[in-house]
Protein backbone atom coordinates (compact mmCIF):
# COMPACT_ATOMS: atom_id res chain seq x y z
CA UNK A 1 0.00 0.00 0.00
CA UNK A 2 2.05 2.97 -0.99
CA UNK A 3 0.68 6.25 -1.14
CA UNK A 4 1.53 8.91 -3.96
CA UNK A 5 2.11 12.30 -3.00
CA UNK A 6 2.58 15.68 -5.07
CA UNK A 7 4.99 18.32 -4.38
CA UNK A 8 3.04 21.37 -3.86
CA UNK A 9 4.28 25.17 -3.85
CA UNK A 10 3.16 26.36 -0.50
CA UNK A 11 5.51 29.78 -0.77
CA UNK A 12 1.95 32.18 -0.66
CA UNK A 13 0.13 30.62 1.79
CA UNK A 14 3.24 30.50 4.33
CA UNK A 15 3.42 34.54 3.10
CA UNK A 16 -0.32 34.81 4.37
CA UNK A 17 0.19 33.38 7.09
CA UNK A 18 2.97 35.37 8.19
CA UNK A 19 1.01 38.33 7.10
CA UNK A 20 -2.16 36.68 8.97
CA UNK A 21 0.16 36.83 12.28
CA UNK A 22 1.82 40.22 12.08
CA UNK A 23 -1.21 41.91 10.89
CA UNK A 24 -3.17 40.67 14.40
CA UNK A 25 0.06 42.55 15.84
CA UNK A 26 -0.92 45.73 13.92
CA UNK A 27 1.94 45.45 11.21
CA UNK A 28 1.48 45.86 7.64
CA UNK A 29 3.53 44.27 4.89
CA UNK A 30 5.76 46.35 2.37
CA UNK A 31 6.84 43.97 -0.31
CA UNK A 32 9.16 46.19 -2.04
CA UNK A 33 11.47 46.77 1.23
CA UNK A 34 10.14 43.36 2.69
CA UNK A 35 9.74 45.07 5.93
CA UNK A 36 6.78 45.07 8.34
CA UNK A 37 6.19 48.64 9.20
CA UNK A 38 3.28 49.27 12.70
CA UNK A 39 1.97 52.87 13.61
CA UNK A 40 0.33 51.74 16.19
CA UNK A 41 1.02 53.86 19.66
CA UNK A 42 1.97 50.23 21.25
CA UNK A 43 4.47 49.72 18.71
CA UNK A 44 6.26 52.47 18.99
CA UNK A 45 9.24 51.01 20.69
CA UNK A 46 9.71 48.94 16.83
CA UNK A 47 8.06 50.57 13.91
CA UNK A 48 9.89 48.23 11.60
CA UNK A 49 10.06 44.68 11.88
CA UNK A 50 12.38 42.66 9.21
CA UNK A 51 11.47 40.00 7.44
CA UNK A 52 14.21 37.50 8.94
CA UNK A 53 12.80 38.47 12.27
CA UNK A 54 9.18 38.60 11.41
CA UNK A 55 9.70 34.75 10.45
CA UNK A 56 11.28 34.07 14.12
CA UNK A 57 8.74 35.58 15.26
CA UNK A 58 5.94 33.68 13.64
CA UNK A 59 7.81 30.42 14.55
CA UNK A 60 7.92 31.01 18.31
CA UNK A 61 11.52 32.32 19.13
CA UNK A 62 9.97 35.21 20.56
CA UNK A 63 7.98 33.03 23.11
CA UNK A 64 8.52 32.26 26.78
CA UNK A 65 6.91 30.03 28.44
CA UNK A 66 5.17 30.57 31.75
CA UNK A 67 1.93 29.21 33.50
CA UNK A 68 -0.53 30.68 32.03
CA UNK A 69 0.79 29.56 28.29
CA UNK A 70 3.02 31.98 25.80
CA UNK A 71 3.93 34.61 26.35
CA UNK A 72 5.52 37.51 23.97
CA UNK A 73 9.47 38.06 24.87
CA UNK A 74 12.19 40.21 24.06
CA UNK A 75 11.65 42.16 20.90
CA UNK A 76 7.71 41.93 21.19
CA UNK A 77 7.68 41.93 25.17
CA UNK A 78 5.09 45.39 25.18
CA UNK A 79 2.36 43.54 23.35
CA UNK A 80 -0.49 41.78 25.28
CA UNK A 81 -0.87 38.58 25.99
CA UNK A 82 -4.58 38.60 24.71
CA UNK A 83 -3.11 40.47 21.50
CA UNK A 84 -0.71 37.69 21.25
CA UNK A 85 -2.99 34.70 21.77
CA UNK A 86 -5.28 36.28 18.75
CA UNK A 87 -2.25 36.76 16.54
CA UNK A 88 -1.51 32.97 17.30
CA UNK A 89 -4.78 31.75 16.06
CA UNK A 90 -4.46 33.65 13.44
CA UNK A 91 -1.68 31.55 11.74
CA UNK A 92 -2.35 29.64 8.65
CA UNK A 93 0.42 27.10 9.19
CA UNK A 94 2.61 26.36 12.78
CA UNK A 95 5.67 27.44 10.90
CA UNK A 96 7.11 29.19 8.20
CA UNK A 97 9.95 28.00 5.97
CA UNK A 98 10.90 31.81 4.60
CA UNK A 99 13.82 33.61 4.09
CA UNK A 100 14.76 37.05 2.38
CA UNK A 101 17.00 37.03 -0.55
CA UNK A 102 18.79 40.27 -1.74
CA UNK A 103 19.11 38.67 -5.54
CA UNK A 104 16.14 36.78 -5.53
CA UNK A 105 13.38 37.79 -3.35
CA UNK A 106 11.73 35.67 -0.98
CA UNK A 107 13.12 31.70 -0.71
CA UNK A 108 10.58 28.80 0.74
CA UNK A 109 12.93 26.65 1.92
CA UNK A 110 10.55 23.91 2.92
CA UNK A 111 7.26 23.09 1.12
CA UNK A 112 6.22 20.47 3.59
CA UNK A 113 4.08 22.69 6.35
CA UNK A 114 1.29 21.28 9.15
CA UNK A 115 -1.79 23.57 9.54
CA UNK A 116 -3.32 24.93 12.53
CA UNK A 117 -6.65 23.85 11.19
CA UNK A 118 -6.07 20.93 9.50
CA UNK A 119 -9.84 20.95 8.11
CA UNK A 120 -9.02 23.91 5.57
CA UNK A 121 -6.05 22.33 4.00
CA UNK A 122 -7.93 20.65 1.41
CA UNK A 123 -9.32 24.36 0.34
CA UNK A 124 -6.03 25.90 0.58
CA UNK A 125 -4.40 23.73 -1.44
CA UNK A 126 -6.90 23.17 -3.63
CA UNK A 127 -5.75 22.40 -7.40
CA UNK A 128 -6.52 24.65 -10.16
CA UNK A 129 -7.96 23.36 -13.13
Amino acid sequence: MTEEFEIVDTSKLQLASLKNFLAALGYQYYAIDKVFISDLWSNRSRVAVGFNTAVLAHNGMFTETHGRGFEPDTVFGDISYAVWQEAQADKIVHAVYLQKSYKKGILCTKHLVKFVRPEESEILLKKKK
